[in-house]
């Protein structure tokens, strides 16, 4: 089960739905290759998102998990695949994909943050917000 809330700017709209489970995915083995009209096999690796409750298929070829996350000092939002983050390169967050910053967190992290839209308010957790999927 994953549970999710809404995280918000205390002072102008900004906000977001932050589930903890970020959006996991996978590439089929079985969809892997593909065939074209003149009969040639064209290779494809495209990712397909497996929310729960929805089932992971028998077989697949990689794995991985985006999360949303923004940057606080440019405001740029954008998905990170954090398991490859932290295997990979060893970091727990992303550099910014905009400004190359390192003031990036995950949406599910940002209580407390400051709002880089506003520049006044900063980021809290609607607790009657609750959702479960």
């Amino acid at each position: 089960m994953a549970q999710g809330w809404i995280v918000s700017c205390d002072v102008c709209d900004m906000s977001f739905e932050a589930w903890e489970d970020g959006n996991p995915w996978f590439i089929d083995v079985v969809e892997l290759l593909t065939m074209a009209d003149d009969g040639s096999v064209i290779p494809r690796s495209q990712k397909k998102y497996c929310h729960h409750p929805q089932p992971w298929p028998t077989f697949f070829l990689a794995s991985g998990n985006d999360v949303k996350h923004l940057c606080l000092d440019c405001g740029r939002k954008f998905y990170c695949d954090v398991s490859e983050l932290e295997e990979k390169l060893g970091r727990e967050r992303p550099l910014c994909i905009k400004c190359g910053g390192d003031n990036v967190y995950g949406v599910c992290q940002l209580r407390g943050k400051p709002c880089p839209k506003c520049r006044e308010g900063v980021f809290g957790v609607d607790e009657t917000s609750f959702m479960i999927s």
